[in-house]
């Protein structure tokens, strides 16, 4: 299996922070065999689609951290669901979740879109954020999607992605056996 990885952040591309996601998720994905081809940074300005596209032809995992949150400029939820053919729905859980962690009405407008995700998708809940993260398929490529911050990404990437990918290896390795 080959995975790519793309981290997005206009912080890590002008170098005032140091990307943590690349060196963690590769060095753990190459641990349970799945081969990392790409770790590509990209700046919050929209250059994720065509990014996405080129990387979704050769991978059969994309991993996403970032550009989850309430600004304009976070457009990774909307760019997935259009990569994958399916409109975003608004998930009660997750505006619920919304909800209790910032009050109702800090909820409601630009913070509301946090509570979206691509329809058919599966929640990955984040107990340490207001953004949560999500998988689905995108054509063939399975497309997971986390928050940026480390403090909500790794945790999330450990109790959900890599049950998650290993069971995709194993279901994939027990085809290729049969």
């Amino acid at each position: 299996m080959r995975a790519s990885l793309i981290i997005i952040g206009t912080e890590l591309t002008r170098g005032i922070i140091q990307d943590k996601h690349g060196p963690l998720v590769s060095k753990e994905l190459t641990k349970i065999g799945v081969h990392v081809s790409q770790i590509v940074a990209i700046p919050d300005d929209g250059t994720i689609q065509s990014i996405m596209s080129a990387l979704m032809k050769s991978n059969d995992i994309l991993i996403i951290t970032g550009g989850l949150g309430p600004t304009a400029d976070d457009m990774t939820r909307s760019v997935i669901a259009a990569s994958a053919g399916v409109p975003l729905i608004k998930n009660e859980r997750c505006w619920n979740h919304l909800v209790s962690r910032m009050g109702e009405e800090r909820a409601r407008g630009a913070n509301e879109k946090q509570a979206y995700i691509p329809e058919g998708f599966e929640v990955i809940d984040n107990p340490n954020g207001t953004a949560p993260g999500f998988y689905g398929y995108g054509k063939d490529t399975l497309m997971i999607s986390l928050p940026g911050p480390p403090r909500e990404m790794e945790p999330m990437f450990y109790s959900t992605v890599l049950p998650l990918i290993r069971k995709v290896l194993n279901h994939s390795q027990q085809i290729i056996h049969k």
